[in-house]
This record gives C-alpha cells, sequence and structure tokens, in this order.
C-alpha cells in the first residue's frame, strides 16, 4: 500500500514519494500529464537538484499555454515499494509561472492541504496498474 489522500484544498488525489533517496514529498497524481515528473523550482532548488544535475531547457505546451521549462534526471525516486531510476524530471524555467497544486485554503475555511511539491504523470505511472481507494486515503501499485 501506499500512502494517498485526496487534497483538502484541490480536491485532487496525491500521493507521497521518496526523491533521490533524500525526503518524502506529496504530488497531485497527473494522469493527464505526459511527462514524468514535473517539481515545483522552489522545491528543485531546496535539494540543489538545479546545480547538482546536468540541466536542458525546453518548451513546455499546455492546454492553456505555453512556457520555459528546465529539464534533468533525478537518479532515484522511490513509489511505494518500486524504485525508478533516472527519471525525466522538469521544472518551470526560471521567472516562469506554473500551476502546480500547493499549500492552501478556501475561504472561510480552516482546513488546509497538503504541501504539495508537484505533478506525478503518465511517464511514471504507465509503469503500474494503479487501484486508488478514495474513501481509505490509499493506493495500491503494481508493476504488470
Amino acid at each position: 500500500m501506499l500512502k494517498c489522500n485526496i487534497d483538502k484544498y484541490s480536491r485532487q488525489p496525491i500521493v507521497n514519494v521518496q526523491l533521490n533517496n533524500e525526503k518524502s514529498v506529496w504530488l497531485v497524481l497527473d494522469t493527464g500529464n505526459s511527462g514524468g515528473l514535473m517539481l515545483k523550482r522552489t522545491a528543485a532548488k531546496h535539494f540543489d537538484w538545479l546545480s547538482k544535475f546536468e540541466i536542458k531547457s525546453g518548451i513546455s505546451n499546455g492546454v492553456n499555454a505555453s512556457g520555459l521549462h528546465e529539464v534533468f534526471r533525478l537518479p532515484v525516486m522511490k513509489i511505494g515499494p518500486y524504485e525508478l531510476e533516472n527519471v525525466l524530471t522538469s521544472v518551470p524555467g526560471k521567472d516562469q509561472s506554473a500551476n502546480l497544486s500547493s499549500q492552501g485554503s478556501r475561504l472561510g475555511s480552516r482546513m488546509k492541504g497538503e504541501n504539495i511539491k508537484g505533478l506525478l504523470g503518465y511517464d511514471v505511472l504507465k509503469h503500474f496498474i494503479v487501484t486508488i481507494d478514495y474513501k481509505g486515503g490509499h493506493m495500491h501499485i503494481v508493476a504488470p
């Protein structure tokens, strides 16, 4: 079993994964994102990954907008009992905005969402059969 919740603020499914054997973070499960892992720039800078790893620049095209991003390979990502290597990771380019769900609260509510660090997309999820128990707050993944 993998820890999975519905973010109280965004109402999106989120999952807790470990990045580069350093820290566990919350990511939105985004099957509509064809990429693997998209992180907030602040998260990548916090771990100093933008200076540790070889960075390539590119343009990302979304449904509503395009923008510059930087891409690198994260050596290890652990999702449940599985470890993936060389995960393609993108971050918004410097001074670029990205609408990645983040910690927040609804107006008039004391409920806060998790501190979400990015998106987990199809390029990672395609390697697994994923079952989500929304009510119980668990996600089960199996490599086929």
